[in-house]
């Protein structure tokens, strides 16, 4: 199995890249890496790199790029998530995980009406997406946003194909259905927490043209909810 690295775009000099000290001490002394040796290494914004290793010490590692691929992993689309911000680390850690590994472009932390508090630790969630990107095979890293207010979040991202997901959306308005009038460009799905958005999110979302989605008649996490509709776009436009 192929293991992918990370170096962000100020790593590169030209055809020249070096590891990052954390990537490059994984892969001395974890992968065993050495001169010689033909690594694959992702910027983050979409580049793909065979890398040709010629410095391999203990927490350094610098190489050549021998070959290269742009939007290597990635789909024809480009989804920004809106999800609300979520209390419970590890379920929001969930979230990031497997919406980037589905192919998420941007994650937009949503403050919302019936929302619970919650901050966002930036430096942890950086982690998890990096991790989450190397592993699923991707090249982009997904946009980590500021969190914004519903009501905020729903007026900057008016204009992309929008969709939220309610549970008063009809039955027959599942995210596949709707997405097939989509164009597979720039999307926002917006989903709220377990109680939904309030009653002028709602009003909100559809004076601004979002098109209401069902999930299904089973109330879902916020979490589970997110990666439903991010699968539903992967599925949609392959």
């Amino acid at each position: 199995m192929v293991t992918y690295f990370y170096a962000s775009p100020s790593a590169f000099r030209g055809a020249y890249v070096t590891l990052p000290p954390d990537e490059a001490a994984h892969a001395r002394k974890v992968l065993r890496t050495r001169a010689g040796d033909t690594i694959a290494v992702v910027d983050g914004q979409g580049g793909w790199y065979q890398v040709a290793v010629d410095v391999a010490a203990q927490d350094h590692l610098a190489g050549q790029v021998v070959a290269s691929e742009q939007a290597h992993g990635e789909p024809p689309y480009q989804l920004t998530l809106a999800v609300g911000l979520l209390k419970q680390r590890n379920r929001w850690e969930t979230l990031l995980e497997k919406c980037t590994e589905l192919g998420v472009h941007a994650i937009l932390p949503l403050t919302t009406d019936h929302g619970e508090k919650a901050t966002l630790r930036r430096a942890r969630c950086e982690r998890v997406l990096v991790a989450a990107m190397k592993q699923s095979k991707r090249s982009w890293l997904p946009a980590l946003h500021d969190p914004l207010p519903a009501l905020e979040a729903l007026q900057q991202q008016a204009g992309a194909s929008g969709l939220i997901a309610t549970m008063d959306a009809p039955a027959d308005a599942h995210p596949l259905a709707v997405l097939q009038g989509c164009s597979a460009g720039p999307l926002t799905a917006f989903i709220g927490p377990e109680a939904g958005f309030s009653t002028d999110e709602r009003a909100e979302a559809q004076a601004l043209g979002y098109t209401p989605v069902s999930l299904g008649r089973r109330r879902l996490r916020a979490e589970t909810a997110a990666m439903t509709i991010t699968a539903a776009c992967a599925l949609a436009f392959p």
